[in-house]
């Protein structure tokens, strides 16, 4: 079986390198990526592991259009890469499956199952945020993830390999037939979507909570702490995946002590 991602990413040198190491640790043969035009040192990442021969770097400078770019990938996944199932994603997104390795997941899908669609939950920002690696630092979600309107989060879904496969806003198509993604409650996709203030805008990013509305929110278990995540980048070469982040030295540091208490050395 042959996994491919796909990525869509602008200016994510902060959470990227992390997201590419730990997808590959889960079993992820390859990645296409489209870099919209940016300005931080996403390109230079996106090269370093297409010199890796792990990735397959895309520059788009146009107007946004995601869904033809997302398409194009998903295609190019099975025409180039023979790819039996594909994951369409972003950079502050993490596709987690709680038996094993993310791999397995697949592996173990019916012949007969087309595309499958994973609960997505949102890691709340912090005000320390600024101060720490985003694994660190956003260690608490929501129990119930909503977007801007206060809607459920919709499902992210991952589908079979097909040369004629047409990514939409909501549905996946191939032939002029929608494919039915199956919910799974064992798949999830951890969401990181504000990881410092200057991400922050009026009505598109979840809000700061302050100290104790975070200490409220859990003791009322609207939040919860997941550490999940956290211990799986650490166990991998976290040092590495800082330094490749362009990310302060002072990160370097706090991944230290994050590790420390963790496993104790």
């Amino acid at each position: 079986m042959i996994l491919v991602m796909t990525l869509l990413v602008r200016d994510e040198q902060d959470i990227l390198p992390a997201n590419i190491e730990y997808h590959l640790s889960q079993g992820v043969d390859f990645i296409i990526a489209t870099d919209h035009s940016s300005r931080d040192a996403t390109p230079d990442i996106l090269k370093y592991y297409e010199r890796r021969g792990v990735l397959h770097y895309i520059l788009e400078q146009e107007e946004d259009a995601q869904q033809p770019w997302v398409t194009r990938m998903a295609r190019m996944a099975f025409e180039e890469y023979e790819a039996d199932w594909v994951i369409n994603s972003y950079a502050d997104e993490f596709w987690w499956f709680e038996g094993g390795a993310l791999r397995h997941f697949f592996a173990q899908q019916a012949l007969d199952t087309q595309a499958v669609a994973a609960a997505s939950l949102n890691f709340i920002a912090r005000p320390e945020m600024d101060k720490y690696w985003f694994a660190d630092s956003m260690t608490v979600r929501d129990t119930a993830s909503l977007n801007a309107q206060g809607q459920p989060l919709s499902r992210h879904a991952c589908h079979r390999g097909h040369a004629d496969i047409n990514i939409g806003v909501d549905d996946i198509s191939a032939k002029g037939e929608t494919w039915f993604a199956q919910p799974t409650e064992q798949l999830l996709v951890f969401n990181f979507p504000m990881r410092c203030r200057a991400q922050k805008k009026a009505d598109m990013q979840p809000p700061i909570l302050s100290i104790s509305a975070l200490q409220t929110g859990l003791a009322e278990q609207h939040y919860v702490e997941d550490l999940r995540l956290q211990k799986t980048l650490h166990q991998l070469d976290a040092a590495h995946i800082v330094s490749l982040s362009y990310l302060p030295s002072s990160f370097q540091k706090t991944y230290h002590y994050a590790r420390y208490k963790l496993f104790g050395f």
